[in-house]
């Protein structure tokens, strides 16, 4: 028969495994909540109400507490702050200001899951915008590039990124930019065009050997 010590430490060992399910469970149930906020401002895309973006911070914030090792935790709380700058003027301080939480938080979840492209194409986007082409951004581009490189989420936002930073951009990132773009067009002409004119880059697309139908509309030289 057990001692009585071994029963002690087996309650108190289910007792915690009690504990953190509840609190995952728990955890899960405000996650949820958030997603559906995101659901929700990605359908209306127009500026997020700040009664509605403290709730789901506050949802956000409790998932994290509950699972503070958990890299979606960490990548709802960015995006959260992402939303919150969202038709605003791109200069405005609190708009900078939120941008840098958002940095924060993409660098707590490449921490718990750094084989993510999706992240680390967050966090190069967020760089951008912040004005922050470094060696962080370089080597964030180039983690997205290899992670995933067949994503088109991490397709677009690459493309979007290493175009917005082209003439500070090596000759080596300058190729991978191009490699992604390359593989973008193939499956998703319309959206890499779109980016390249926003950007002001048509002609990093017209130096393409390989470009689809749809780049005829560009006035290359």
């Amino acid at each position: 028969m057990p001692s009585m010590a071994s029963a002690a430490v087996l309650i108190a060992i289910f007792a915690i495994l009690i504990v953190q399910a509840t609190d995952r469970g728990m955890a899960d149930l405000y996650a949820r909540d958030v997603r559906g906020y995101f659901k929700k401002w990605e359908k209306a895309q127009t500026v997020v109400p700040l009664v509605e973006w403290r709730a789901a911070l506050k949802a956000g914030e409790n998932a994290q507490r509950l699972s503070p090792k958990d890299p979606d935790a960490f990548e709802n709380l960015a995006r959260l702050y992402d939303w919150a700058t969202f038709r605003k003027p791109p200069a405005q301080p609190v708009v900078l200001a939120y941008k840098e939480q958002a940095l924060v938080y993409f660098r707590s979840a490449a921490f718990e899951r750094p084989v993510s492209g999706y992240t680390w194409a967050n966090i190069a986007h967020t760089k951008v915008a912040l004005g922050q082409i470094d060696g962080e951004f370089v080597r964030a581009l180039h983690s997205a590039a290899l992670l995933g490189p067949w994503e088109p989420e991490v397709q677009l936002s690459l493309a979007d990124s290493g175009l917005s930073a082209w003439p500070k951009l090596s000759e080596d990132t300058r190729r991978m930019v191009r490699e992604t773009i390359a593989r973008g067009l193939r499956r998703y002409a319309k959206d890499v065009l779109r980016i390249a004119k926003e950007r002001g880059r048509t002609d990093v697309l017209c130096a393409l050997r390989d470009r689809p139908a749809e780049s005829a509309t560009l006035a290359c030289r």
